[in-house]
């Protein structure tokens, strides 16, 4: 697991879970760490572009889960600004995802400020997590871009089969150059988590600007609860942690971050 290990040996993060070990103690309380130094030591690149995502996605998952007693399939939206920059392990990783083959089908998806957008499958982690986190069966994860333009080139691209050369590392290489000197969106981004039981159906979508900005806060909330509660001893993702349940609403509270509990079906 990617992450940093605290001195004492009692605390390992990672970009998709965090492990503590049994010990007799719990791991003392450190001083509150600034989320910008806080993503440096947790080498803020695994972490973007999808690592507050990952986190705060799964959140909406779980919220969404329970509002239908249990879902028999969880879809999740994620809209990312491609005007922000990026790093070059951000930037591969997706290109990686790109070349990845999929299974499931483009959906048209409303996303409070984006208009409907169509998002394409994309194999984020949490297709393979949730269904062992939540007990969903079903779990389908998809990607768009704030730019319309660049979304339906990027995935005609892919659908021709051109992109499956991007598991060569020279290929690779050359196609992470290429997307990191494209700039056409701004730094909003967007995350939709649907819920479905039969015919109940529940939403939940987040909206914010500065991906990376809020990748450092997620990671430094997360950090700083799990380092100063009470957290259960193993590894453990964050839809599994009661005590991080509202951490979407924080994050509305105090840094700019949308929340919006989308009551009626705006799929139809």
């Amino acid at each position: 697991m990617r992450g940093h290990v605290e001195e004492d040996q009692s605390v390992v993060c990672g970009p998709d879970a965090v492990a503590f070990p049994q010990t007799q103690t719990q791991p003392r309380a450190r001083p509150w760490v600034g989320a910008q130094a806080l993503r440096q030591q947790l080498h803020a690149g695994p972490y973007a572009p999808a690592g507050h995502r990952r986190r705060l996605g799964r959140l909406l998952a779980r919220r969404v889960h329970e509002a239908v007693g249990g879902a028999e399939h969880l879809d999740l939206t994620v809209l990312l600004g491609s005007g922000e920059r990026h790093g070059g392990d951000a930037v591969r990783w997706t290109v990686e995802g790109l070349a990845e083959p999929v299974t499931a089908r483009p959906r048209r998806t409303a996303l409070p400020g984006y208009g409907t957008r169509t998002a394409h499958p994309f194999p984020f982690s949490d297709q393979h997590t949730l269904p062992r986190t939540l007990g969903a069966p079903e779990v389908t994860t998809r990607l768009c871009l704030d730019s319309r333009p660049l979304t339906a080139t990027l995935f005609a691209l892919r659908r021709t089969g051109l992109l499956r050369a991007a598991r060569r590392p020279g290929v690779r290489r050359m196609l992470t150059g290429a997307f990191r000197r494209v700039h056409l969106g701004d730094d909003g981004f967007a995350i939709r988590a649907d819920a479905r039981q039969g015919d109940r159906h529940a939403t939940y979508a987040l909206t914010g600007h500065g991906q990376s900005r809020v990748t450092g806060l997620v990671a430094a909330y997360v950090t700083r609860e799990l380092l100063t509660g009470t957290p259960p001893t193993g590894v453990h993702h964050i839809e599994q942690l009661p005590t991080l349940a509202r951490q979407p609403e924080t994050l509305a509270a105090e840094h700019g971050v949308e929340l919006h509990p989308l009551h009626e079906d705006p799929d139809r």
